[in-house]
């Protein structure tokens, strides 16, 4: 049977637990190539249809729902905005409210777990509320690659969005800064 879940009871579902959010850029390709990449004792979180290139996802995440949530396993739960469309799904669903409400962009997560979450920023936005709402601390990003426009101005806009959250994020492939 299909759970149909709200934001709230996810609130520190995974406190003090790291993630994984696979995205559909050129690193994704990469890292699924080496099997060290990818820690095991982490949350696996998609965007999008990039769930099913993946051997174990455990949350998904899509702003625009489409046919291919029916291929996702019973062990999925995927997030969605309310007003989207979800066609028929074996996992379970957590259709969320959003709006385009900037006092929402400060929120805190339990806040945004009550009213709902910042629109208009993109799937990855949406994700790192939920994960923030989850009490996931840090996420290691595989496949979000901003390296050329438009991408580039949406990843600084979610680069930012994490740190609001309090969300440190790391990229496969990048080096850290000195």
């Amino acid at each position: 049977a299909v759970l149909k879940l709200s934001l709230h009871s996810f609130l520190d579902r995974h406190c003090g637990r790291g993630a994984v959010l696979y995205g559909s850029g050129p690193s994704l390709e990469v890292a699924l190539a080496d099997e060290d990449a990818i820690p095991v004792d982490v949350l696996h979180c998609a965007v999008n249809e990039t769930a099913l290139k993946l051997d174990r996802v455990d949350y998904v995440f899509a702003n625009d729902v489409q046919h291919w949530v029916a291929e996702l396993p019973a062990s999925v739960t995927l997030f969605h905005p309310r007003r989207t469309a979800c066609g028929p799904a074996q996992c379970n669903v957590c259709a969320f409210d959003d709006a385009a409400d900037a006092s929402r962009l400060t929120a805190l997560p339990e806040s945004l777990a009550r009213s709902g979450l910042f629109a208009g920023e993109g799937t990855i936005n949406s994700a790192i509320q939920v994960l923030a709402i989850m009490g996931i601390e840090e996420v290691l990003c595989v496949g979000i690659d901003g390296d050329h426009a438009p991408y580039d101005r949406l990843r600084k806009r979610f680069e930012a969005h994490a740190a609001r959250l309090g969300v440190e994020l790391y990229f496969y492939g990048e080096e850290e800064a000195e």
